[in-house]
């Protein structure tokens, strides 16, 4: 693949070397911390706290936000203490584990019992669902669940290395959730977006659009935007789907669904991997069908990655840099070129 030359963000991004990957993060005191946004309620309607549930309490999900908070890096901790609220909600939106509405982020008291799981259990959840998808564009309803797992997932296993050590008493799947969260804040917030109606992967949803027959001309089974594309992974498909995963610029069958979402997997994939060190392995057999640290080394990845680092490095700008990447973006110019995004014959 060619690639541009580099200008306006991109430029920003080489100048100040800015990634999470690099910089060593100085403690940001939040005026609240954010402990103390925490509000258990029942949902729905109803925004009123209550005492946490029992069935909650023994997660200490106060001490397990603060860790999380103390090791993010600067972006993120950022994003949290620009939180109004982070609330606990028997019911929020179906299906979802957490959504994030304006300032405030909602995690469902399912996802708090769910993601106090082992990294391995979370990654399993993660890579055995291809069909995952499909629940965006609400053909989930009348399948059975299992129809939407990879057909041979019961042989896979996961193996998970932490390159950089292990943080004790750290739930890496919560800290993977609420990253994955604050990306959609860090998109939709003025503070943190000063062109916060436009995505970041925004140029590239709007080209796979205008570039839809195309897509579909090339029969290639991950294309991603299920929405956009209006198309759902196939059911009844084996794990043979995770070795084109690995070699293409998604980080999750998840992120097929919307820009907006393949934006928040990567940023998520991306904190965990390169700031917190964790890699790992799908496997069959001895056979590797899929790793992260090689997916984060394939060329097609790459021009996503930079956006990422830039969405991340972000809030450190000066206004004129600022400026810049505005423009870029709405140009659809230098990392933000949706041509580097999703390649066209």
């Amino acid at each position: 693949m060619k690639h541009c030359i580099l200008r306006g963000a991109a430029a920003i991004l080489l100048l100040y070397g800015l990634s999470v990957g690099n910089v060593v993060a100085e403690s940001i005191e939040c005026k609240t911390p954010i402990s103390q946004k925490i509000c258990y309620t029942l949902g729905g309607d109803t925004r009123e706290c209550i005492d946490p549930p029992t069935e909650l309490t023994h997660y200490k999900l106060g001490e397990q936000i603060e860790l999380i908070y103390s090791i993010a890096p600067p972006t993120m901790q950022r994003a949290m203490c620009a939180l109004d609220h982070l609330f606990i909600s028997e019911e929020i939106h179906e299906h979802a584990a957490g959504i994030q509405l304006a300032t405030e982020i909602h995690l469902s008291w399912y996802a708090i019992h769910l993601f106090h799981e082992s990294m391995e259990s979370f990654i399993e959840g993660e890579f055995s669902r291809y069909a995952t998808g499909a629940t965006f564009a609400g053909l989930e309803k009348g399948y059975d669940p299992q129809d939407l797992r990879l057909t041979d997932a019961h042989l896979l296993r996961y193996e998970v290395a932490y390159t950089k050590g292990r943080i004790e008493g750290l739930n890496y799947p919560l800290a993977y959730l609420l990253f994955h969260e604050l990306a959609h804040f860090l998109e939709k917030h003025p503070r943190f977006n000063n062109h916060h109606s436009f995505g970041y992967f925004s140029c590239n949803s709007q080209y796979q659009a205008a570039n839809n027959y195309r897509l579909h001309a090339l029969d290639r089974r991950i294309k991603g935007y299920a929405m956009v594309l209006d198309q759902h992974p196939k059911i009844g498909q084996d794990s043979a789907i995770l070795q084109e995963l690995e070699d293409d610029n998604y980080a999750t069958f998840y992120a097929l669904a919307n820009a907006g979402e393949d934006f928040a997997e990567l940023v998520a994939e991306y904190i965990m991997h390169q700031h917190l060190g964790v890699n790992y392995r799908v496997m069959k057999g001895d056979e590797v069908l899929f790793e992260r640290a090689k997916q984060f080394k394939n060329n097609k990845i790459q021009p996503k990655l930079e956006v990422v680092k830039l969405a991340l490095a972000f809030p450190e700008m000066s206004r004129k840099q600022k400026r810049e990447v505005r423009k870029d973006r709405r140009l659809c110019r230098g990392v933000f070129d949706p041509r580097l995004m999703t390649v066209l014959p």
